[in-house]
């Protein structure tokens, strides 16, 4: 039992200061945003992309105005109260697209990061630094143990199955001295 609670003790140090290192690496990959990654697409990408991909929805009512054979243009006369319309504008939609392709993106790379850099963190932090200092806190833990003999102790039931080992092993001797002799 204080072996096991040595050990829990080790492990319960060991992944506090990995879950800080985790939530740190989290953090930095989240609040700095690198846009000089190779894998982070370019703005002027997402502005070209974006740009053709508005065009051709202007473009098809482009058409429909053209085609209207009436030249006159006629204005309404303006309102005495604006009201705010909750439409979106097209360059305001052409703006979130670009921003929400660059989230996007951005995230992705995270993505990979952390499927590719967690469980290097957690192998290193973890696993192997508990591994290195197992030993070590084991042979502390005993020395500096008062009931030593406790821990060295067989238990009852170890004994009394060691004991009747012996007792086959002493028999199957004495089988195989017999048999040689015949």
């Amino acid at each position: 039992d204080k072996i096991i609670s040595c050990l829990i003790g080790l492990l319960k140090k060991n992944s506090e200061h990995t879950h800080n290192l985790v939530s740190s690496f989290i953090d930095w990959n989240t609040n700095y945003i690198s846009t000089r990654h190779p894998d982070f697409i370019k703005w002027n990408e997402v502005l070209t992309k974006e740009i053709e991909r508005t065009e051709m929805f202007s473009f098809k009512d482009d058409n429909q105005v053209f085609k209207s054979k009436d030249k006159r243009i006629t204005f309404d006369s303006p309102p005495n109260i604006l009201k705010i319309n909750s439409a979106i504008s097209e360059q305001e939609m052409m703006e979130i697209n670009i921003i929400k392709s660059l989230v996007v993106s951005y995230f992705e790379i995270i993505k990979k990061i952390v499927v590719d850099q967690i469980p290097k963190a957690i192998m290193c932090e973890l696993v192997y630094k508990s591994e290195e200092k197992m030993q070590e806190i084991l042979f502390s833990e005993i020395y500096e143990c008062k009931g030593i003999e406790d821990l060295v102790t067989e238990s009852d039931e170890t004994s009394e199955k060691r004991k009747r080992l012996e007792k086959n092993i002493k028999a199957l001797k004495q089988a195989y001295d017999l048999m040689c002799s015949i």
